[in-house]
């Protein structure tokens, strides 16, 4: 896969490893998930804090990634979006966050697979992918 730029790649590469071992630890430890959404909705700190953190993680890789120039950029800059706006709901709205995610404690084990299978989608890509700043101009030429 071509890319515009090489932070894509990187960034794919992080993403995909991130979210492999959180599907692994999803299929691992069937009630870890569970319990820790149970343990936020009780620390409105921990929340808070869990809020700044993904709020610093979105807003650096909006800041740094916001790229629409072909696919594996998107996907990477939606999962920036994603993570900003996950953090701007736990500000916001924390109860409402809550009930967004409870349906997918339902179905953990699908829900860890198919993060494991975007991870190493995601891995794939950042390893075997390639970057070319021509590509652009390459494709809209």
């Amino acid at each position: 896969m071509t890319t515009a730029s090489t932070l894509t790649l990187h960034l794919s590469i992080l993403l995909g490893v991130y979210m492999i071992a959180a599907g692994l630890g999803g299929l691992t430890d069937k009630e870890r998930w569970p319990e820790l959404i149970a343990e936020l909705e009780r620390s409105r700190a921990l929340v808070y804090l869990i809020a700044i953190v993904a709020f610093a993680a979105g807003a650096v890789m909006v800041s740094l990634h916001n790229l629409w120039t072909d696919p594996l950029a998107i996907v990477v800059t939606l999962i920036g979006w994603s993570a900003l706006a996950e953090a701007i709901m736990l500000f916001v709205a924390p109860a409402s966050w809550f009930a967004l995610a409870r349906p997918f404690l339902r179905h953990l084990r699908a829900f860890a697979i198919v993060t494991i299978l975007l991870g190493i989608l995601l891995l794939a890509a950042g390893l075997t992918g390639r970057a070319d700043p021509l590509f652009l101009d390459e494709r809209y030429a």
